[in-house]
């Protein structure tokens, strides 16, 4: 008899963890990425007019489960009279978080989600906080080193165009040194015209404190919106954006954590009731069985069920005093000897079922073209899973020895250990009944040395004649 571990599902529980845990990673941290800590060298030394109030804390992720602290009126009109946050980016942050995160989805859903949203670069005003994105990896790096990292919420100090278009030294790439024309600083770029726009330089530092490796001392830095960055988001989209990425990808998890813990199972084999198709120690890969034509157990299948009373019942009437392993919270690998709507029976210790099938034959007509008319009948075959004897035979009684052919019922099964000497079946408690099955095993997944899909049972057939 075979006893085998109940799936603990560990595989399930480690993605529920780190879905988890996922879900409060702050947004700088998950999208940051190593660059070269600020130096000298990566400074810029044009400042054209701005400043930013003192960094907010990092805002709370709008994917954890938690709400976030909310904020006082008396702190938003403080920030707004410092020209730190637009009113409506004002109004959203002293909203409650689940108002906060339904506006986010409907501007999301206005403005559009990833690479395909608006871009907000040619809009912009100060006190906007925007996110950057950039696919392009060489590009990315130098935006990096000059303190502006994608997927990072950074707040706009102040922007400025330079009077009669954009054209200066230096061409794109960094800001110029210095501007040779002259400079008019704005509240917004919306409304100018694409000459202005196209000229235009913002001062940006980052909306919340960065990890310390991607901090610098000349927050705000300069940026050209247009020539610069592919993309601006705004920050209702990039986190509604994010939300849903999460939420995506939370369900792929659990997903799959559902259909391992209800469709899959491994199973340990302790004992040695199925020599040699598994060893102990082996892990099974178990599949659950659906009551479906096709997906049900066939002749031959190794199946993982629970214990049935017959099978306890057994176990204490007759090998009780022999030292057998009590069945409660265990489970078992038999392999499928006959199945519903064949006869099974025991010779000599051995489990063989009859199958009938039934058989066409066609004849000839006489004018020899094939078209006759056809017959058929019925052959009974005995099909004999040779799992030999008993070693203690006197232990069970006869008719675990010998019994004659009788018809499973619906959704029953004879079961019996491939070991058969070492192997409480069938034989001695009876059919089992489907209810009591969880699923099939298909193959040996440790150790390495035995993996691979479990052999088939020692069946040998032998037909019986037409009927």
């Amino acid at each position: 008899m075979t006893n085998t571990s109940r799936n603990r599902n560990f595989a399930a529980a480690v993605v529920a963890a780190a879905v988890a845990a996922a879900a409060l990673v702050e947004p700088s941290q998950a999208f940051a990425f190593p660059v070269p800590r600020p130096t000298a060298t990566m400074k810029t030394t044009t400042t054209i007019g701005g400043s930013c109030p003192s960094r907010r804390p990092p805002p709370a992720v709008r994917t954890s489960l938690l709400p976030p602290p909310l904020r006082s009126s008396s702190d938003s009109s403080a920030e707004d009279a410092g020209g730190g946050v637009g009113g409506e980016d004002a109004a959203i942050i002293a909203s409650p978080w689940y108002r906060r995160l339904f506006d986010d989805f409907t501007r999301a859903s206005r403005d559009g989600f990833g690479t395909r949203a608006r871009n907000v670069a040619t809009t912009l005003a100060v006190g906007d906080v925007v996110v950057p994105l950039c696919g392009d990896l060489e590009r990315r790096q130098e935006l990096a080193n000059r303190g502006l990292y994608a997927g990072v919420e950074y707040e706009i100090c102040a922007l400025n165009v330079t009077e009669g278009g954009g054209e200066g030294e230096g061409g794109g790439g960094a800001p110029p040194a210095r501007p040779v024309r002259p400079v008019r600083p704005v509240r917004t770029l919306e409304g100018l015209s694409r000459s202005e726009i196209e000229g235009s330089v913002a001062l940006v530092r980052p909306a919340y404190p960065l990890r310390d490796h991607l901090e610098r001392s000349d927050w705000p830095v300069p940026i050209r919106p247009v020539d610069d960055v592919p993309l601006w988001l705004s920050r209702a989209t990039y986190e509604a954006g994010t939300a849903l990425g999460t939420l995506a990808l939370c369900a792929t998890f659990l997903g799959t954590a559902s259909f391992f813990a209800l469709l899959v199972r491994f199973a340990y084999v302790p004992t040695e009731s199925m020599v040699p198709a598994v060893y102990p120690g082996d892990v099974v890969l178990v599949t659950r069985s659906v009551d479906l034509p096709g997906l049900r157990p066939r002749a031959g299948d190794v199946v993982f069920f629970d214990p049935p009373k017959e099978l306890d019942e057994a176990i204490e009437q007759y090998v009780g005093n022999a030292g057998a392993v009590p069945t409660r919270g265990k489970q078992f690998l038999k392999r499928v000897a006959a199945v519903p709507g064949e006869s099974a029976g025991v010779r000599d210790s051995n489990p063989f079922a009859v199958v009938k099938t039934k058989t066409t034959t066609t004849t000839s007509s006489s004018s020899g073209t094939g078209g006759g008319g056809g017959g058929g009948g019925v052959v009974a075959v005995e099909r004999t899973d040779r799992t030999g004897p008993y070693a203690r035979p006197e232990l069970f009684p006869s008719s675990s020895w010998d019994r004659p052919a009788s018809p499973l019922g619906r959704g029953e099964y004879f079961v019996a250990g491939d070991n058969g000497p070492r192997s409480v079946d069938s034989r001695v408690w009876g059919p089992l009944k489907d209810r009591y099955i969880f699923g099939t095993a298909r193959a040996v997944v440790w150790p390495p040395a035995h993996a691979g899909p479990i052999s088939g049972g020692n069946f040998v057939s032998t037909e019986m004649g037409e009927e």
